[in-house]
């Protein structure tokens, strides 16, 4: 997104990309499972780096291992 009146910018990431990440994978998730995901690599990102498909990735494989080793 670029807003010229602000002069700022800004890439957004949406639960409609870590679905479609997901699916790539062979994956199935809701849409709540989704926007955890995309909350997590949010909070767990480097900012010299950014969010990277790679991140989101990892961070979606992080979260599917916790929910299969949960009691």
């Amino acid at each position: 997104m670029i807003d010229e009146v602000n002069k700022t910018i800004a890439i957004v990431w949406s639960v409609e990309d870590v679905l479609m990440l997901a699916e790539d994978d062979e994956v199935t998730l809701s849409e709540k499972e989704a926007w955890e995901i995309l909350k997590r690599a949010y909070h767990q990102h480097d900012c010299n780096y950014g969010l990277t498909w790679e991140h989101i990735s990892a961070t979606m494989n992080d979260y599917l291992t916790e929910q299969r080793e949960a009691p």
